[in-house]
Formats: C-alpha cells, structure tokens, sequence
C-alpha cells in the first residue's frame, strides 16, 4: 500500500540547509519535501522533512538611490535611458541566489507612459517631465529546489522605483 506524499512533490530527499531557527529569521525561509518511511516503527507514514531555503522576499536595485525596504528613487534628464538590474534579497537585504531549478524571472511595469518607458529587458527611457513610478516584479517568491513546486502565479516581490524626470 502506498501512502501519498504530504507535498505536491515526491521529492525523495534534499540536502539543502537545515530548518530556520529563531536566529535565522528573515534570512532563511521555510521548505519541505516528502519522506515516505518504509521502515518499522513508520512504516508506510508520510513524512514531512522541513529545510530552509534562502529567502526571497526583497527586490535589490543597483545604480539608484534606496529610500525603504522595497522602495527606490531617481532623477533623469529628459531623453536619457536608465538600465534596470534587479536582484533578489533577504529581508535583511542580504543577495540572494536562486536555487535550481529556479531562476529569478523580472517583469517591468511603468505607471505612466507619458513620461517613462520601461523595455521587457528593465529598460527605462524618459519621455516627458514628471514622475513615474516603475514597479519590478519577481513573480516567484517560492525559492524551493523542487522542479513541481510551482506557485500560484499570484505569488511574487516587487520594488517601487519612483522617477523624476527633469529637462
């Protein structure tokens, strides 16, 4: 008889980093995989092994001024371009790398076209005197090293960079 798995996955093992403890907290955040037992005294009970995965749960940007955890500002001249290079963080702003099979997908949003641009590629173009805020989008914040443990798609960080264009 088998039992199902606790998880989505049927991950049989990871040999990742341990489970967070207290003074892990922001750094480190919680993922599991399944361990069906086959030995006595559990025989044929599904385990849930917990471990912790580096956190991502901040949006890092170079090349501009940070003003809050997920927040940013610049100015530019009118006409000029602004290459965007996000990067992912802890909660105590500390990089962070995905882990495979993970990698860390950006999407660029502009709030007002009328006065920046922003390419698929982060690429920002001033196009008229203003402001504009331009929000960076990781849409995974699951950091997990399993191939099935996709997100919802609702799931995700982002950072708020406000632009001031001046002539």
């Amino acid at each position: 008889m088998s039992i199902p798995s606790p998880k989505p996955n049927d991950t049989p093992n990871y040999s990742g980093t341990p489970a967070p403890s207290p003074t892990d907290a922001g750094t480190l955040q919680t993922g599991g995989w399944a361990n069906n037992l086959t030995s006595p005294p559990w025989w044929n009970y599904a385990n849930e092994v917990l471990q912790g995965l580096p956190a991502n749960v901040r949006v890092q940007l170079s090349g501009v001024t940070q003003i809050g955890p997920n927040q940013y500002t610049v100015s530019v001249r009118l006409g000029e371009t602004l290459a965007l290079t996000p990067n992912g963080a802890d909660a105590h702003q500390n990089p962070t790398s995905p882990v495979a099979p993970n990698v860390f997908a950006w999407t660029f949003t502009s709030r007002n076209s009328h006065v920046c641009t922003v390419s698929p590629d982060g690429l920002v173009t001033a196009v008229g005197r203003g402001q504009c805020e331009i929000v960076v989008t990781s849409p995974r914040n699951v950091n997990e090293p399993f191939a099935n443990a996709t997100p919802s798609g609702t799931e995700g960080v982002t950072a708020s960079l406000l632009v001031t264009v001046v002539a």
